[in-house]
């Protein structure tokens, strides 16, 4: 494993990947869960991805029949929950505190979607990586485009594992694991 990578090193290789990073489109599958009062929701589907920074988008759906669309321009995010017989359009300010729209599904920022994607770069400075064992990766923390993050580097590659959402008590809002790393192209 070696002695620990400086915070710099670290947050200058993954600003360096991020800065090429623009403009993506992407599908895939996601899962998202969350709790709504005493009752715990899930939506599994295809999911397409539209960033051109600092807007976002999210679709999922499931059998072409739209779930979830989240997004987000400069100033405002939107929601549509359509999961279920109750429809649910959620639009506030970035600005706004979470706590004041509720809880559940509404109290994630589209933003964080490029937390969790491992898209938004890392602050200039930072605490000293420390090792997570149940990760096997060097662990920092930094400031995320949706709220503060907790990040793990793979130990050999250096390429993000693990991206943590975490609130102001440090507790795991969002998660997300990255596994397969693949080239893209890009123009020039």
């Amino acid at each position: 494993m070696g002695p620990p990578p400086s915070y710099a090193e670290l947050a200058e290789a993954h600003n360096e990947k991020v800065a090429r990073l623009r403009k993506i489109y992407a599908r895939g599958v996601v899962e998202v869960r969350w709790t709504e009062g005493d009752e715990r929701r899930f939506v599994q589907g295809d999911a397409e991805v539209w960033i051109r920074r600092p807007c976002t988008a999210l679709r999922v759906s499931k059998l072409a029949d739209v779930q979830l669309w989240l997004g987000s321009d400069a100033d405002r995010y939107w929601l549509f929950d359509l999961v279920g017989d109750q429809r649910t359009l959620v639009t506030a300010d970035h600005r706004t505190e979470l706590a004041a729209l509720g809880a559940g599904m509404i109290s994630v920022r589209p933003l964080a979607l490029l937390d969790l994607m491992g898209l938004t770069p890392l602050a200039e400075r930072g605490d000293r990586p420390g090792w997570r064992g149940e990760d096997a990766g060097w662990v920092v923390s930094s400031p995320g485009a949706g709220g503060s993050m907790r990040l793990v580097f793979d130990p050999r590659t250096r390429l993000l594992k693990r991206i943590e959402s975490v609130n102001g008590e440090g507790e795991v809002v969002l998660a997300s694991t990255l596994r397969r790393y693949g080239s893209v192209s890009l123009p020039g």
